[in-house]
C-alpha cells in the first residue's frame, strides 16, 4: 500500500511538533510527514513533491483564510485540506468549508478522527498512480 504523503501548516510549533510526532510514530505505516511549517511560503518550499493532503491547524477565531486555502490549491491543485481547529461550532465550521476545506476536525478528536479523515480525502484526491510515483521518488 503506498504511503500518502502529508503537509501540516499550523502556527503553534508546539503543536505543530507533537502532531508530526504522532504522525510519524502511530502511523507511519500509511502516511508520510513530507513538510511542517508554521508559515505558509516555508511550508511549500519544504516540499520536494505534491502532499496529498495539507492539514491546517486553526486556533483562533476569524482565522480561517480563503486566500490562503486557495494558495495552497494553486500550488498543489489536487490537493485535499483538512482543517483541525479548537473551535467546533457550526459557524466556524461552514466558514472553513466555505473557504476551502475538505474536512474539519476539532483537535480534541485527532486520536480517532484523522487518519480515518486522512484516507477519505486521499482516496478522493490523490490518484492512485501519482501515489506509486511518489513511493518511486522515496525508494531511490
Amino acid at each position: 500500500m503506498a504511503k500518502i504523503p502529508i503537509a501540516i501548516f499550523d502556527r503553534s510549533q508546539s503543536f505543530l511538533h507533537l502532531l508530526v510526532y504522532v504522525l510519524q510514530q502511530r502511523d507511519a505505516a500509511e502516511v508520510d510527514v513530507i513538510a511542517a511549517a508554521n508559515d505558509m511560503a516555508t511550508l511549500i518550499k519544504q516540499a520536494t513533491v505534491a502532499p496529498a493532503v495539507v492539514l491546517v491547524g486553526l486556533s483562533v477565531p476569524n482565522l480561517v483564510d480563503p486566500t490562503m486555502i486557495r494558495q495552497l490549491r494553486e500550488h498543489w491543485p489536487h490537493v485535499a485540506v483538512i482543517v483541525l481547529s479548537w473551535l467546533d461550532g457550526e459557524e466556524y465550521i461552514t466558514e472553513a468549508l466555505a473557504a476551502g476545506a475538505n474536512i474539519v476536525i476539532s483537535k480534541t478528536q485527532l486520536d480517532t478522527a484523522l487518519l480515518p479523515a486522512i484516507r477519505q480525502v486521499a482516496a478522493n484526491s490523490y490518484a492512485p498512480k501519482q501515489a506509486e510515483e511518489y513511493d518511486r521518488r522515496q525508494s531511490a
